[in-house]
């Protein structure tokens, strides 16, 4: 699956993200990316998220 199209984003945002580079997604991104997580069977802690 692309990350990024899942997402609604480019995968240069994606790859930023991953890197540091944008530490404050947009709230669309960031829930996007929990919900693959959950899909996935990925555990995200509320700290990794704030």
């Amino acid at each position: 699956m692309d990350i990024a199209r899942y997402v609604g984003c480019s995968q240069p945002t994606i790859s930023d993200i991953s890197r540091g580079k944008i530490r404050n997604p947009s709230f669309e991104i960031g829930m996007a990316l929990l919900d693959l997580a959950r899909k996935n069977h990925i555990e995200v802690s509320e700290r990794e998220v704030s």
